[in-house]
């Protein structure tokens, strides 16, 4: 699969698709991840172009994509946003019991959160860009490799202890600035650990092993489940309740 690449040239992301209009400004962590928040202020740490502190909505913006193409991207938006309310449901102690979301728009969000932050320059020091492989699929418009796309990852990976955030955090191969490539991201939403691979060996690679069981990737510290069916976010220990992907 492509990687991102990087020109300078500011322009909607999804340009190789065409038909864009006037840049719009897109959150780079989608707003409906936060709809049913706290009212606790947006503390950010560590990001490049942004001052580290409590910022206003607007700093988490960009001018990144145009408005045609950000409005096309409103149902993956939407779906992320049942997620984030589940979660908060769940972290907060109440049930939640078991609900449907669709994975593919889970999937295609988590690609599209990721491709924002390096767009956006959040991630290094340089803005990259998508391949045109990675923005059709995100649009809908294609399909991605097997081990491509989303995994649910357990083990000890942020040191973000508020149930109530979200991140974005690049893996990348290589240390060179010109010719590191990121190979995928993960992805923090209240507490759930999500992994999203634009190559697929990229979780064997952070692994170290070879998959296990089936679409089962794990070592002594992490453990991958590619396109999980289910997710456990129940607050008791043996709950039940939690979100059935369908695929």
């Amino acid at each position: 699969m492509d990687t991102p690449s990087s020109p300078v040239v500011r322009k909607c992301w999804a340009s190789s698709l065409g038909g864009c209009d006037k840049l719009s400004r897109e959150h780079v962590i989608s707003r409906s991840i936060f709809a049913s928040a706290c009212d606790c202020p947006t503390l950010v740490e560590g990001m490049h172009r942004l001052p580290s502190g409590y910022l206003a909505e607007s700093a988490m913006t960009a001018k990144i994509l145009c408005k045609r193409h950000n409005s096309d991207l409103s149902p993956l938006d939407e779906e992320a946003g049942k997620l984030a309310d589940l979660l908060l449901i769940a972290a907060r102690g109440n049930e939640v019991g078991r609900r449907d979301l669709n994975g593919l728009l889970i999937e295609r969000w988590a690609f599209k959160t990721l491709m924002n932050g390096l767009v956006a320059g959040w991630s290094d020091q340089r803005k990259w860009v998508p391949s045109e492989l990675i923005v059709r699929y995100i649009f809908g418009q294609g399909g991605i490799p097997s081990g491509c796309g989303l995994y649910t990852v357990d083990g000890d990976i942020s040191d973000l202890l508020n149930p109530q955030d979200a991140s974005i955090t690049p893996v990348w191969s290589g240390t060179n600035s010109n010719t590191k490539v990121c190979f995928g991201g993960y992805i923090r939403v209240h507490g759930l650990q999500l992994f999203v691979a634009i190559y697929d060996q990229a979780v064997e690679q952070i692994v170290g092993r070879s998959e296990g069981p089936p679409r089962v990737f794990e070592n002594d510290e992490k453990r991958f489940v590619y396109r999980p069916e289910f997710v456990s976010i129940g607050a008791e220990e043996n709950s039940n309740d939690g979100v059935i992907f369908r695929w």
